[in-house]
């Protein structure tokens, strides 16, 4: 996103709401496939979450997902979303980055 911060500061890169309620990213994206189109967006999105998946779990894996959400100054909030009891932990494990871009 720090390459592409024009699309970034223009909510492109979003993909749900921030509730205050939650603490969490109100859609998260878990599918590679599910990202179409050919921008520097798309290609950005796609990349991020084919690394997240391969780190974390598998390309077939439903339960890694990604979510993001910035507003028009550039402050950008990242949460990377994974189920752990496969590997005897908790299930619906979440961690985030905040950071302006």
């Amino acid at each position: 996103m720090r390459l592409d911060r024009a699309a970034a500061k223009g909510l492109l890169y979003n993909t749900g709401n921030f509730d205050n309620g939650t603490g969490r990213i109100d859609a998260q994206v878990c599918s590679v496939a599910a990202i179409v189109g050919n921008t520097l967006k798309d290609n950005n999105m796609r990349q991020w979450l084919t690394s997240l998946k391969a780190n974390i779990g598998n390309a077939a894996d439903t339960t890694s997902c990604g979510a993001i959400n910035c507003n028009a100054d550039g402050d950008c909030r990242v949460q990377i979303l994974w189920d752990d009891a496969k590997a005897g932990g908790l299930g619906n494990q979440f961690i985030e980055v905040v950071s302006r871009i």
